[in-house]
């Protein structure tokens, strides 16, 4: 499911004047590893018909810290339309820190930056 928010945001221009904008973002989590389509084309065309002006993600993307491929590619499909933030969840923690090492995690977080996502 990909949630969406539309609402004004209270924003100062250059003379402080309060004007009000228009931030629209999506949200998914917990796609533990599913895929959607090679690259998971299909999840970011959904995420991407929704026009966006920022995506989050809350966690729990993949649980085999081996085999991260498929958030990459996704955060490489998002990130070229749109900023993406990626926040680790418990699961991704779990796996992350506990059965890999500390240098393994910090590969993957940087291969994670590398895809576009901060």
């Amino acid at each position: 499911m990909i949630s969406q928010f539309h609402g004004p945001v209270k924003k100062k221009n250059s003379v402080h004047r309060l004007h009000e904008i228009c931030v629209k973002f999506s949200v998914f989590s917990d796609l533990h590893d599913r895929r959607f389509g090679k690259d998971n084309r299909r999840l970011v065309s959904a995420v991407l018909e929704t026009s966006p002006d920022l995506v989050i993600t809350g966690g729990d993307l993949h649980e085999d810290p081996h085999s991260p491929d498929p958030i990459y590619a996704l955060f490489c499909g998002l990130s070229r339309a749109v900023p993406v933030t990626y926040t680790e969840g418990n699961h991704d923690l779990r796996r992350g820190r506990h059965q890999v090492s500390e240098e393994t995690h910090q590969q993957h977080l940087q291969r994670i930056a590398q895809s576009g996502a901060v």
